[in-house]
């Protein structure tokens, strides 16, 4: 669907121009990625410049970069401006710096700027850093480095700062290119959304629902459409393939995994058409279960003795967010574990704000368990409110035969109405592995 690319670069762009009053002069696309297809469709959107690295340059000349090539301005089919960024001045400041003190590391870019100068004709040196905010891990946060760098490029009498929209307009050497080697700053290539299996099942889930879409479109009212529209856009981000493919805190993998999902949900809620089942699960995943959790506690709602629940899988429930946290968590920490024929679960639970205790079981036994303040007995599970809440659920109660893994949720109601549920994101997830396969010597 390439028309999508140029429908969210189109709204990009009418977005600016409705919010500062003027279109954009120029893009910097997700981590530099360009290619000759989105270089013409910013030229079609009236884009002056776009900027990337020197490395895409020196692949696209097929040769490495002679007599500072990267220290132009080049323009793209005679339509776009584009920059490539110094990779070794760019970096240092976002990596290398830090481990400097900072006035000495001031100085010492500054130095290598003044070795550029020396050879005689202009330099156009850009300078772009990477996302991150590096300032973070300097030794005074950049407050040392930032006021030396700013004093010594305010007093150079041979150095002067521009904007990329007024190097556009400054007489300095230009290289002309009909095409551009694909990629980003990264790399030659687009790895970091594509190619790892998790970031390709979720690509392969976003065309079924983009197909979905599409043929039930006609059936849809004007606004029905609209905010189909804009869920297809959201679910196009490139921030959810980005995660994907990288190694990253599964906290925060499991947020953004679980927002791509909904926006899919949507999709089809939209469309009218029942969503696949596999957009329950986690497309990914995570490695909350770290160990083999064999356990058999004594159902009496109390810790029994040290080991009773040492090896257990033991989660922080705060742990479970990784932005927009609650304020108040009604568990203090959750264990569960399992052995041959049961589900053990325990709560440490704050004791005078709930009333009621529903875990939700979501595979192919779909099943919802519920313990209320004060009940004493369930037909189906064997539990004991005291000290802490402990839970026996029979595996033959979640799992089919044959079946070795159950997905499940917490929702605790408290008294004042509230609900909460953990995890937050998603699904706990239970491997029944054996003893058999677990053994070591």
């Amino acid at each position: 669907y390439p028309e999508d690319a140029r429908t969210q670069l189109t709204e990009g762009v009418e977005t600016y121009r409705r919010i500062f009053g003027k279109p954009p002069a120029g893009i910097w696309p997700s981590e530099g990625s360009v290619s000759n297809e989105i270089l013409e469709m910013f030229a079609e959107n009236g884009i002056l410049w776009t900027a990337t690295d020197e490395h895409l340059l020196a692949e696209t000349l097929s040769m490495p970069l002679l007599q500072n090539e990267q220290h132009q301005r080049w323009i793209f089919r005679d339509k776009l401006y584009i920059f490539f960024r110094d990779h070794h001045l760019s970096d240092i400041i976002g990596f290398g710096y830090q481990k400097m003190e900072e006035k000495e590391a001031a100085m010492n870019f500054t130095g290598q700027l003044h070795r550029i100068s020396e050879k005689g004709e202009r330099q156009l040196i850009t300078i772009i850093l990477d996302g991150e905010n590096p300032w973070d891990f300097y030794p005074s946060f950049g407050a040392q480095f930032l006021p030396t760098l700013y004093a010594f490029l305010s007093g150079s009498s041979n150095i002067k700062t521009l904007t990329l929209s007024q190097a556009v307009k400054v007489d300095i050497r230009e290289g002309r290119l009909e095409k551009i080697a694909p990629g980003s700053w990264m790399g030659v290539n687009f790895d970091n959304w594509i190619g790892k299996k998790a970031a390709n099942d979720a690509w392969k889930a976003l065309k079924q629902a983009r197909m979905t879409a599409e043929e039930r479109k006609d059936f849809l009212s004007p606004q029905q459409k609209r905010e189909l529209k804009e869920y297809i856009m959201l679910a196009e981000s490139s921030d959810w393939f980005w995660w994907y493919s990288l190694p990253a805190d599964p906290k925060t993998k499991r947020t953004f995994d679980s927002f791509f999902r909904n926006a899919l949900k949507k999709i089809y809620e939209i469309a009218g058409v029942d969503m696949p089942e596999f957009l329950n699960f986690p497309i990914e995943e995570y490695s909350i279960e770290q160990t083999f959790p064999y356990i058999q506690p004594l159902i009496d709602g109390k810790v029994t003795h040290f080991y009773e629940w040492h090896n257990a899988i033991k989660i922080d429930p705060f742990s479970l967010w990784a932005t927009f946290k609650p304020v108040d968590i009604p568990v203090k920490n959750l264990f569960y574990g399992y052995d041959d024929e049961n589900l053990y679960i325990r709560m440490d639970i704050v004791k005078d704000v709930w009333e009621e205790v529903c875990l939700l079981f979501q595979n192919s036994v779909k099943k919802t368990f519920t313990i209320k303040q004060g009940e004493t007995q369930n037909k189906d599970i064997s539990f004991c409110i005291g000290d802490i809440i402990e839970i026996k659920i029979p595996k033959k109660e979640i799992l089919k035969e044959g079946e070795n893994d159950v997905f499940f949720t917490i929702t605790i109601k408290e008294k004042e109405g509230q609900e909460f549920v953990m995890p937050g994101m998603d699904y706990f997830r239970v491997h029944f592995s054996t003893k058999e396969e677990n053994w070591i010597v």
